[in-house]
C-alpha cells in the first residue's frame, strides 16, 4: 500500500474489506489519507468509532461504508456523525 500511495498525488482510501482497528494500523502507517471501514464487518460502531480515533491522530479522514441491507444505513449515519471514541 505504501507503494501506491507514494506513487501518485491523489488521495487514497481503503479499508472496506479490513476487519478491525489492528487492521488499519498497517495502511495509516503506509499514508493512506481516507479509512473506509464497513460497519457491518468491522465491529459496528463502537470498533469504527476506535479507528475513527485511530484515523485522526494519523491525520486520515474517515467514510465509513455499508455494503450490506438498507437497515445498515442509519447506522452509518450515526457513526459519521458522532465525536471520536475517547
Amino acid at each position: 500500500m505504501g507503494e501506491v500511495v507514494r506513487a501518485t498525488s491523489i488521495p487514497v482510501a481503503t479499508g472496506e474489506r479490513l476487519f478491525s482497528r489492528q487492521e488499519f494500523f498497517g495502511v495509516l502507517e503506509a499514508g493512506v489519507t481516507i479509512v473506509q471501514p464497513d460497519l457491518a464487518h468491522a465491529g459496528g460502531i463502537t470498533e469504527v468509532r476506535k479507528i475513527a480515533a485511530l484515523a485522526e491522530t494519523y491525520g486520515a479522514l474517515l467514510a465509513p461504508t455499508v455494503r450490506s441491507a438498507r437497515s445498515a444505513s442509519p447506522r452509518r449515519c450515526r457513526s459519521a456523525s458522532a465525536p471520536p471514541a475517547t
